[in-house]
């Protein structure tokens, strides 16, 4: 590793990719024992971002760069970054015997990641639904499901904003182009909007059953995964903790607790919050109660006879419905629990209601 001692602390070439207001700024190396150590500093980071980053190594000045490190740290796909330093490190021993040379230098690459943070739910078995009131939550049943990932987050507008900037498709209600509804035309319902959007961190409002369909097709196609949305089964068994030691809200059984896990009627201020601002339930997923309502898959049935008790998607029928479940920041505490069921028209959008992603393991 003797080769490598003139790396340490030399300037390298920086690859700035669009990040709109992010920046990538200078980026340093050195070796460190039998690694080289890449420092690179990221600004206007906002929470919850995610980043591609990849680092391509050069040995001939930056003419080419052919070397593409293996052992290195910190790179990949859906990266948290923070603003200031961060820092990559290549066990060089590992990749190749030794750098020849002394005319290296690297590139680092940072995309905006377009890929959510998902979260492993292990399957099992557990009680759907429940004796309230309500008749839809009837009969109780029991429900095994394998495992599967689930959005950590609720799909935010900037993510959802990205596919709707790549494929001038599917606009939200308050985008849409002669929709009274958009808060940039003239039309009777242009305010309706207007304190639930404009920070990219917020759930996105606004959109159907329809419109969240095509936005898993199009990220499946960008990533080469098959998002989707989560069944009905599989959303109840996440967001009451999965097999063991569930609760009544996503995060806890009592009441008084409540508002430190969800955005509810009790103390929303009447609009969305940032995601990921309340505590998260038992499997770190936030927001699953409160904040906005979240599609499912499965199209609405009054209540459970015949349901599937492999977690599947209820698809028989013929109605046009689709099923949401978590309540929103209007609801009161009792809509919010995991067991309650709603549901709109694959076609209806409003601003309470929104959704999160899931994927087959």
């Amino acid at each position: 590793m003797n080769q490598i001692k003139t790396l340490l602390l030399a300037i390298v070439l920086i690859a700035i990719l669009p990040l709109k207001a992010q920046k990538l700024g200078k980026v340093t190396f050195a070796q460190d024992g039998n690694n080289v150590k890449i420092d690179y500093t990221m600004s206007n980071i906002q929470e919850g971002q995610l980043f591609d980053v990849e680092i391509f190594c050069s040995d001939d000045g930056g003419q080419t760069f052919d070397i593409k490190p293996k052992t290195i740290t910190n790179t990949g796909q859906a990266i948290v970054l923070k603003n200031g330093k961060n820092t990559a490190i290549w066990t060089v021993r590992k990749d190749r015997n030794k750098l020849n040379g002394n005319n290296f230098v690297f590139k680092v690459t940072v995309r905006k990641s377009i890929a959510p943070q998902m979260v492993l739910v292990k399957g099992g078995s557990f009680t759907m639904g429940s004796n309230d009131e309500y008749s839809s939550e009837k009969p109780p049943h029991k429900v095994t499901l394998n495992d599967f990932y689930i959005g950590k987050y609720e799909v935010t507008i900037g993510e959802y904003m990205e596919f709707v900037n790549e494929t001038k498709t599917n606009y939200p209600k308050w985008l849409e182009k002669g929709n009274s509804y958009n808060i940039y035309e003239n039309g009777s319902n242009k305010d309706y909007y207007k304190k639930y959007v404009g920070n990219d961190n917020l759930p996105i409002v606004g959109v159907s059953w329809n419109n969240a369909i095509a936005y898993c097709k199009w990220l499946g196609k960008k990533t080469g995964k098959k998002y989707r949305l989560p069944t009905e089964a599989e959303w109840e068994y996440a967001a009451g903790g999965g097999a063991n030691n569930r609760t009544k809200y996503a995060g806890t059984n009592s009441e008084s607790k409540l508002k430190e896990y969800a955005w509810y009627y009790s103390n929303s201020d009447n609009k969305t919050h940032k995601v990921g601002q309340k505590k998260p339930n038992q499997l770190g997923l936030y927001d699953m109660t409160g904040n906005v309502w979240e599609w499912c898959q499965d199209k609405w049935h009054s209540n459970y006879k015949d349901a599937p008790n492999d977690g599947s998607a209820w698809e028989s029928g013929t109605g046009s419905y689709r099923v949401n479940r978590g309540g929103s920041w209007g609801n009161g505490s009792f809509y919010c629990r995991v067991a309650f069921r709603s549901y709109d028209n694959s076609t209806y959008g409003s601003n309470y209601l929104g959704f999160r992603l899931a994927l087959s393991h």
